[in-house]
């Protein structure tokens, strides 16, 4: 069974992860981490790439197409120049120095669509959804042992994990039940 969705917390959101996700045709469903700026200043994400026209944005609205190949052989370098930088109302969010360089890599497409579909109705209604699995997920850790097995080998751990999984699935069924919100069973 493949599934079309992972829902997990913002510690799984790398872009890495999204990028692995995407191409086994999974949808993953996590806040997107955002890819640090070692120093304070705007990461990578702020800046939009268009790979037809191959020219980079920054946040401000200036656009560049002067790049270079990275010293790590892995993307393009592109530069925005000091006239570009030097009037511009965001600059010192931006960069201390007189100009601005992104490292651009092939991902930058799968940033884009991370970051589109999270601004989507859809991943809105996913991660309402995820509240609940949060709950249940934190009652396997708290009442059910759920934080360790007891048992050894990928066979037993399994069937133990899903032994906990079943109980806890049929007294939300009979709570259910007692509530009212479902058919009683018979």
């Amino acid at each position: 069974v493949e599934p079309e969705k992972v829902v997990g917390d913002a510690a799984y959101g790398s872009l890495d992860n999204h990028r692995k996700m995407k191409d086994k045709g999974v949808q993953l469903v996590t806040s997107l981490k955002p890819a640090p700026n070692p120093r304070g200043m705007f990461s990578r994400d702020r800046f939009t790439y268009d790979a037809v026209t191959r020219t980079l944005t920054c946040p401000s609205g200036e656009a560049t197409t002067e790049s270079f190949p990275s010293q790590d052989g892995e993307g393009q370098v592109y530069r925005f120049q000091a006239h570009q930088c030097g009037s511009c109302k965001l600059r010192f969010e931006c960069t201390s120095g007189d100009f601005r360089s992104v490292k651009v890599k092939e991902t930058i497409p799968d940033l884009q669509d991370a970051l589109a579909y999270g601004k989507t109705t859809e991943y809105r209604q996913d991660m309402r959804d995820r509240q609940v699995m949060e709950g249940k997920h934190s009652e396997l850790v708290r009442y059910h042992g759920g934080r360790r097995t007891r048992y050894s080998g990928l066979d037993r751990v399994f069937a133990g994990e899903a032994m906990r999984c079943l109980v806890v699935n049929l007294k939300r069924l009979f709570k259910l039940e007692r509530m009212g919100l479902i058919p009683v069973m018979g």
